[in-house]
């Protein structure tokens, strides 16, 4: 493809645009035209980030709720800190949306899409080392944590690499 006058079609062209396709398959041509909309006038996705708007404040609000209730427990406090990664994870689902907006179907430019996914990614292995956090401290720390309470550092180690050189 000519990736020059790709580009330079993309620059042209803007939302609620109609453009053509040549689409060729097999010995056959023929033309497609597709009009250029934003991600948000589809219903689909309107309702999937309303719907992970909804999840991440659910998540934060029930954090919140527990920790004010227990402020001084280490398990609430624990507990709020999972429910804001996963709030945030599902928000970062949103802008990982948002950000790849500008993918038209005709050309794309290079984003922060890899920064977004990155850290999306590090929220997900972080939601996991504190899931297992609170199950070895919740209802009350297992015998592991009392024994060797540096274990429960060590559970961190993988998110930290991951966040830091993703």
């Amino acid at each position: 493809a000519d990736m020059k006058r790709i580009t330079e079609i993309d620059r042209m062209t803007h939302t609620g645009d109609t453009i053509t396709y040549r689409v060729k398959r097999d010995r056959t041509e023929r033309d497609v035209r597709v009009r250029l909309e934003s991600p948000v006038t589809n219903p689909r996705m309107v309702f999937s980030m309303l719907l992970s708007a909804a999840l991440a404040l659910s998540f934060a609000a029930i954090g919140l709720i527990v920790y004010v209730r227990r402020p001084d427990d280490r398990q609430a406090f624990v507990f709020y800190v999972m429910s804001i990664v996963g709030a945030l994870s599902f928000l970062g689902g949103i802008v990982i949306t948002f950000d790849g907006s500008n993918l038209r179907g005709i050309s794309t430019a290079p984003s922060g899409t890899l920064a977004v996914v990155a850290m999306y990614l590090a929220m997900t292995f972080a939601f996991a080392a504190i899931t297992l956090h609170l199950s070895l401290i919740f209802p009350r720390d297992r015998r592991i944590v009392v024994t060797l309470p540096y274990v429960v550092r060590g559970i961190y180690v993988f998110p930290t690499f991951a966040f830091l050189f993703f």
